[in-house]
């Protein structure tokens, strides 16, 4: 009755070993799929989140040197970039840049960066616009 105990038979070693392994082998290969799995998932999210950086990297870019007017700036981030961004939003500043660059002739000299005079009455001493020193 001793040696009954160890297997769940009366003469070990137990006959039908195999049918642990049918029981160990399934476990197995369903924890390597579903390692396999997740680990195409976590690769997966890295890669969405790497040109998701670069997009929010790329607008902040964009925005900073479009609110500016230096178009130019803008054209060649995005003849540099094309394959990095995403289609919808390399469009998007392609239309808006063709956009301004139609409308810059319209537009006063004091809206551009580069031709604001530093000696402005309405610029503070630090740059900070309106705030007038008297």
């Amino acid at each position: 009755a001793d040696r009954a105990g160890a297997c769940g038979c009366a003469e070990p070693p137990c006959p039908g070993g195999d049918a642990i392994a049918a029981h160990v082998v399934p476990g197995v290969v369903v924890m390597l799929l579903d390692f396999y799995a997740t680990a195409r998932f976590a690769d997966a999210m890295m890669e969405e989140k790497r040109k998701m950086a670069a997009a929010v990297e790329a607008s902040q870019f964009l925005a900073r040197h479009l609110a500016n007017f230096d178009l130019h700036a803008v054209s060649e981030y995005l003849d540099e970039h094309s394959d990095s961004l995403p289609h919808e939003l390399h469009e998007s500043f392609h239309a808006l840049l063709a956009n301004l660059e139609s409308y810059r002739p319209f537009l006063p000299d004091a809206l551009f960066h580069k031709s604001r005079s530093p000696a402005r009455d309405d610029v503070h001493e630090e740059g900070t616009p309106g705030t007038a020193t008297l």
